[in-house]
């Protein structure tokens, strides 16, 4: 058993690999040209036709170049993937990471509530914290629409996205009606 075979567990994988002319592995199979190549610290494969492509795919990165290996070879025979690709994995830890990401942009919008009030009931409304409020409520709604976006497939967080984007949203229209009080009128 060669090093391929044992490394990505195929009897075919090691017959017929070659170093292309930028070294990248490369090898024609199923009438598919497989190219697996590094893109910064990730690896990816391109499948092309092995009499020309003017189209070819190019996959998502992977972690390891046994993973980009394995997933183009299964691919083209039609085996079932074993591996995610790295998008793949991030989109999985976003969307673990979603209840605890909302509970904190709830906190922030309660605190951007908490200024504005703040900032009404002041007899003093330099032009400047007003800059920096709209700055963080900004910051927020554009937090919120990430979230909408991650959640787009979990009604209950999508829920929640659209709750805060609404806070943020009438905390921006309140703000605008604050007059600041260190400004000089003419």
């Amino acid at each position: 058993m060669g090093l391929l075979s044992w490394l990505f567990g195929r009897a075919d994988s090691a017959a017929g690999w070659k170093q292309s002319e930028a070294g990248n592995d490369t090898m024609i199979s199923g009438g598919s040209r497989v190219t697996v190549f590094q893109d910064g610290s990730a690896w990816k494969f391109c499948l092309a036709n092995a009499n020309g492509d003017d189209d070819p795919f190019f996959s998502e990165t992977y972690t390891t170049k046994e993973a980009a290996v394995h997933e183009a070879l299964a691919m083209i025979s039609g085996e079932r993937s074993l591996y995610k690709s790295n998008r793949e994995k991030r989109e999985e830890q976003i969307a673990a990471g979603l209840p605890a990401w909302i509970e904190r942009d709830r906190e922030k919008l309660e605190a951007a509530e908490k200024s504005v009030a703040r900032l009404r009931a002041a007899d003093v409304r330099k032009a400047s914290t007003l800059g920096n409020l709209r700055k963080r409520l900004l910051s927020g709604l554009r937090s919120a629409y990430s979230i909408r976006n991650h959640a787009s497939e979990d009604h209950r967080h999508n829920a929640a996205a659209e709750a805060l984007i609404a806070g943020y949203d009438a905390l921006l229209d309140d703000i605008a009606k604050i007059e600041p009080t260190d400004q000089i009128k003419t």
